[in-house]
């Protein structure tokens, strides 16, 4: 045991610049580590929200989320609608590919939306997001 500490004695120096590389190594790891414990998950998913005003809950399904939902039915790529309506509010939200690109959906389903926007009560607005 004697003879450990007499070779730890005649490194000491070797040894305090082992240690002071692996506290420079750690540092810089721990530094590039991500710091949040689940990673950024991009869903995609596209909202559409839709405001009529006052109108009653069975005239905005019939009159405004119905002919959204067949009209935006037509993008490619979209894989589930859901729907909530209520007085004077609807909101739809679209489940589309995994890896699809979803600038190109959003611009699709607007597209979809601007061709029935003439049929849509007056004054309802229309907003999609992803």
């Amino acid at each position: 045991m004697r003879a450990f500490f007499d070779s730890v004695q005649a490194q000491r120096r070797g040894l305090w610049l082992l240690i002071a590389a692996v506290l420079v190594l750690s540092t810089l790891a721990l530094s590039r580590m991500p710091t949040s414990i689940l990673p950024e998950v991009t869903f995609p998913r596209v909202k559409v929200i839709v405001d009529s005003g006052e109108l009653p809950s069975e005239v905005v399904l019939r009159e405004v989320t119905r002919p959204l939902e067949e009209s935006i039915r037509r993008v490619p790529g979209i894989t589930e609608i859901r729907s909530t309506t209520s007085r004077g509010t609807a909101e739809i939200n679209l489940d589309s590919r995994w890896g699809s690109d979803l600038n190109l959906t959003v611009q699709r389903i607007q597209a979809q939306i601007e061709a029935i926007r003439t049929r849509l009560p007056a004054g309802t607005t229309v907003k999609a997001q992803r």
